[in-house]
């Protein structure tokens, strides 16, 4: 008689070797240094450093990050003798367009959920949402006041193709199966979007696109639908940040004025949600009968 087998790779490991360089990495240093030589010699070495530009270092900590993250799955996978090929299996491609349909109502969902969280928070303690929200990192670079191809280009490439793939074999892969395996699906999916969540600086809408990144790959039996869908989101969060330069090339930067200022908009956009959360509810099964499907191995 045959049974059920636990995802071989654990979670406690496998967060704690994912964990520790995000926390610490000396290499990092050492990436920076060896490409900011070969990019910028005339800058390092002189007393004009400073003019390096500041995504130069992001790019290179995201870039560097994801061949981490990617050789801590293939250790993984490798010390486990799991093949993670059946994580990509093909899906039925009707599942496209309930797939964009909730990646879309996630961007509405989103976009309240952080205007109802923050703008409280702003009146009591303006200084840390100021920090956690407003002071993000540019996702559309200019080079002398110039869209340059480029920077811009490796920020795509970040944030719709790293991001997405990483994180959805992270999140939607690993953490779902060993803990779907061991406990259930419920505090698998739970639990492995709660952490997902506290990694955004907007929790409630990650946890909602965590959730229903879940449901995808449950739907869809492979991880391949949640990173296209993944891609999608960030891709236009991207996007609409590239036409807004276009359009207004000369706005200031984006301040808690502008924040405070977007109330409608927020008044909507929770208008939108709860009206397409209705709906949803009626499409989607109940969360009880979300089971998390084998995706490494069947069988024991």
């Amino acid at each position: 008689m045959t049974e059920l087998r636990q995802f071989p790779i654990q979670a406690r490991w496998f967060l704690l070797l994912w964990f520790v360089p995000q926390i610490y990495d000396p290499s990092q240093l050492m990436v920076d240094l060896y490409l900011a030589d070969k990019f910028f010699p005339e800058l390092l070495y002189s007393d004009e450093s400073y003019l390096i530009p500041e995504y130069f270092f992001e790019f290179s900590y995201r870039f560097y990050n994801a061949a981490r993250i990617l050789v801590v799955l293939a250790f993984c996978f490798l010390i486990t003798r799991t093949s993670a090929s059946p994580f990509f299996r093909p899906f039925k491609t009707l599942l496209l367009v309930p797939g964009v349909e909730v990646t879309a109502f996630t961007y509405f969902a989103s976009a309240a959920l952080v205007y109802l969280c923050f703008y409280p928070l702003s009146l009591l303690t303006p200084e840390f949402v100021h920090f956690w929200l407003i002071e993000l990192p540019d996702i559309i670079h200019r080079v002398d006041g110039e869209l340059t191809f480029w920077p811009n280009f490796l920020s795509l490439i970040c944030l719709s193709v790293l991001a997405p793939i990483t994180e959805e074999v992270i999140f939607r892969g690993v953490l779902l199966q060993r803990w779907g395996s061991k406990y259930n699906s419920a505090v698998a999916i739970l639990l492995s979007s709660a952490i997902f969540a506290s990694l955004h600086t907007d929790p409630f809408g990650a946890f909602i696109f965590a959730m229903l990144m879940c449901l995808l790959t449950i739907r869809s039996g492979s991880i391949v639908l949640p990173i296209l869908c993944h891609s999608l989101y960030n891709g236009s969060i991207w996007l609409l940040e590239l036409l807004y330069e276009i359009v207004d090339p000369q706005a200031p930067r984006y301040s808690m004025a502008d924040f405070h200022s977007e109330w409608p908009w927020a008044i909507l956009f929770c208008m939108i949600s709860i009206f397409w959360a209705v709906r949803l509810k009626a499409l989607l099964p109940a969360f009880s009968d979300w089971k998390i499907p084998a995706l490494y191995s069947q069988y024991k």
